[in-house]
This record gives structure tokens, C-alpha cells and sequence, in this order.
């Protein structure tokens, strides 16, 4: 039996009732149905956005990781044994995707006592300004398939909102997603216990090519545990600093041995904390990212001192406080833009000096003064170049 109906008749006819028509006289869901099921039943319906028919080509359906197609003849796809999820109301993300339309991925509300049906518009899509690409989502250490992994491609307009379609994985970790503009696109994959990761690929249009695009991402389980070293030297002389105290997250310090090197066992990959104290320097602080394979560490530590430091320097100025006994104690923060830490922090002295040493990069220079804040951005070049006379007023009262 076939069932399929015109233009614009299930608004018409109400697609819960052409779905238990589907279901029950043509081999669909049947009578038996479990009174406590243990998994759900998902009936996906697909039609053409502008026309409100059904599609004159194939799709396919992923809910919750359970794949089907949605055939030209039936329109729709009765997919069974989808996990119930979790929440409340538990849901399951859905994906359909189907050459020559925008895929078309969100969460569904899953019944747990009755079948759940969705009606899913699909929006047409230009292939020779668009492109498909599929993929593997898999754990990096095990191979094993990720299900439900999340799939996100963002295409940046000039002088527009950014275009984005989503996809996610079936039970073998795999992912195709239609509709993507060609060019530049930034691709973001991410799943539940896994660090999310990013990658730039040009995406070619969908015209002349029979096979998607290929993208596979190996994701990092957030349990993982690795070894993070590196070594902690002096800024201006180069030496190690030996019996510098190490903290990363919450776990143990550990102290640098006589070439200022360090081991911390067991840190969770992601971003964490980095901490290093040493007798006669100021604290480093920095957010580090945590990932197998990463380079040792380079701790780079500044002198602590009553006032400004004086030579070597590459950023200095003055500080006038407008209403202050003198321009003593505003603190100045420098903070690195582009690796997003604090790259430096000191003190004014009476007279207002003030002077960092930080590499070539640029930086947010930061003023506080009870309670009172001012700000500028400066690019330090590289070459040995310095920057001098940036200078700042902050009214007290």
C-alpha cells in the first residue's frame, strides 16, 4: 500500500493520522507493541519546504543514532529502537539529509509510551553553489565509532550573519550533511565526554561530483589523562629557576629540579589552570590546553620587585591618577590577545613608571585604580623593537 499525498495535504489531513494509516495497514509498526518499551519508535515524514510535497528523491533519516530512508514512494521512515535518551522529556538528535536540499538537524522530544512522529521541511539547495561532505566520527584511542556526535559547518558571508548546517553521526559514527555554501568553512565537531575540535576545510560544490566530500574527525575523550612537562626559566637571564612550585588544575604541585625542568602526571586534556610560584618572582598564571602530543612547556618568569622593573623592557609608560596623593600603586595588566592570558602585571611607582617586558604580539593594556579601570590595545613588533610613551590618565575623583 502506498500512501502519498499531494501538494500541501499534510496540513491538510493532519500528519499523525497519515502516519497511523502508514503504520497500521502497511506493515509498519503492527499491534504488539511493548506496554514498557525499552526503546522508542520514531516515524520521520520529509517534505519539500516550498512545495509541501514529499521529495521526489531518497533521504535519509538519523535519529538518535538509528538510520533509515525515507523512500520516494512512502515519504516518510519508520525507525525502530532509538534510545529514549535523557532528560525530561528525554530527547534524541535528529539529521536528515538528502542531495539537492539543506540538511536539516535538531533535538527531538521522544515519547516513551506511543510512537513519535516528526514532520521534518526541507529547504532546496543550489549545487553548484553548495557542497555535501560526510565523515567518521571515532574515538582517537579505540577506533570505535562515536553515535550522536555533533557536526556543525560555519560559513562566514561578507557583511552578512554566518551560514550554518548541522549534522550528526549514526550508530557507525558516520555523518553526511548537504547544503553547505562552498569555500572556507569552519568545521566543529563535539560529542558528550569528548573535547570538541576544529578544523578550516574549502568545501567544493556538489555538481559534478557523485561522492561527498571527505571530513573525518578523531575526537579525544575528556577522560583522558596525560603527562604535561616543560622547563621554567628566568625572562631576562635565560637560567632555569630550580625549586619552583608547578600547579596545574587542582592536582599536586611539583617542583622544578636544578635545569628548572618539570613533570606533572595524570592532568585531564582540555583547559586547565597552570600555576608556578618561585622565592624572588612574580606568580605566572596561564591557561594551558591540555592535549596528547602537545610540546613541554616554556615558563618564562619575571623578577618581583617593590616597583617597576627597569631594563630589559619592550612596553613602558607613565600613569597620571587625577586626584591621588601621588601616582603610586595602579595596577597595569597586559593581556595577550591572541593566546588569551595574562602576559604580564605590575605596579606604578610614585611618579607613575611603569615598564613590562613581553614578547612580540598584541596586547590589551589594563589600568586599575580603586575600583577604576582604562584600557588601550598596542601591537608590539618584533625585531628588538620597544614601545615607549604609552601613557595613561585616570581620574579618582
Amino acid at each position: 500500500m502506498i500512501i502519498r499525498p499531494t501538494r500541501g495535504s499534510l496540513i491538510a489531513i493532519g500528519w499523525a493520522a497519515l502516519c497511523a494509516a502508514l503504520i497500521c495497514g502497511c506493515g509498519g509498526l503492527g499491534e504488539d507493541v511493548p506496554s514498557e518499551p525499552t526503546a522508542a519508535i520514531v516515524v520521520v515524514g520529509v517534505i519539500d519546504k516550498e512545495t509541501q510535497d514529499f521529495l521526489e528523491v531518497e533521504a535519509t533519516a538519523v535519529v538518535g543514532g538509528v538510520r533509515g530512508t525515507v523512500t520516494v514512494e512512502e515519504g516518510s521512515v519508520v525507525l525502530r529502537d532509538v534510545p529514549f535518551g535523557t532528560g525530561t522529556p528525554p530527547t534524541q538528535p535528529l539529521a536528515v539529509t538528502t542531495r539537492g536540499y539543506v540538511t536539516e538537524a535538531y533535538p527531538i522530544q521522544i515519547s516513551v509510551t506511543t510512537a513519535t512522529f516528526v514532520t521534518v521541511e526541507m529547504e532546496p539547495a543550489d549545487l553548484e553553489i553548495t557542497g555535501i561532505v560526510a565523515g567518521y566520527a571515532t574515538d582517537e584511542t579505540t577506533g570505535e565509532p562515536i553515535i550522536s556526535a555533533a557536526l556543525s559547518f560555519e560559513y562566514e558571508q561578507i557583511g552578512g550573519e554566518p551560514i550554518i548546517v548541522n549534522g550528526y553521526t549514526d550508530s557507525d559514527g558516520y555523518y553526511i550533511v548537504g547544503g553547505i555554501p562552498i569555500g572556507r568553512v569552519q568545521v566543529t565537531a563535539s560529542a558528550t565526554d569528548y573535547l570538541t575540535t576544529s578544523v578550516v576545510t574549502n568545501v567544493v560544490q556538489a555538481v559534478g561530483n557523485e561522492e561527498p566530500q571527505q571530513l573525518d574527525f578523531q575526537l579525544i575523550a575528556g577522560a583522558t589523562r596525560i603527562t604535561v612537562s616543560g622547563r621554567v626559566l628566568d625572562v631576562f637571564t635565560q637560567q632555569p629557576v630550580a625549586g619552583a612550585e608547578v600547579t596545574i588544575a587542582d592536582l599536586p604541585p611539583v617542583q622544578t629540579d636544578t635545569n628548572g625542568s618539570f613533570s606533572v602526571p595524570d592532568v585531564f586534556v582540555g583547559e586547565r589552570a597552570l600555576l608556578v610560584k618561585a622565592t624572588g618572582y612574580d606568580d605566572y598564571r596561564e591557561n594551558i590546553e591540555v592535549m596528547p602530543g602537545m610540546s613541554p612547556l616554556l615558563v618564562q618568569m619575571n623578577e618581583s620587585a617593590a616597583g617597576p622593573p627597569t631594563e630589559p623592557y619592550t612596553i613602558r609608560g607613565v600613569v597620571t591618577l587625577v586626584g591621588a596623593p601621588d601616582n603610586a600603586g595602579a595596577e597595569v595588566e597586559v593581556f595577550d590577545v591572541i593566546n588569551g592570558h595574562v602576559a604580564a602585571e605590575t605596579t606604578t611607582d610614585a611618579e607613575g613608571n611603569y615598564s613590562v617586558f613581553v614578547l612580540p604580539g598584541t596586547y590589551q593594556i589594563t589600568v586599575r585604580y580603586q575600583g577604576r579601570s582604562i584600557s588601550r590595545a598596542v601591537i608590539l613588533p618584533g625585531g628588538g623593537q620597544k614601545l615607549s610613551g604609552i601613557d595613561f590618565t585616570l581620574t579618582i575623583s
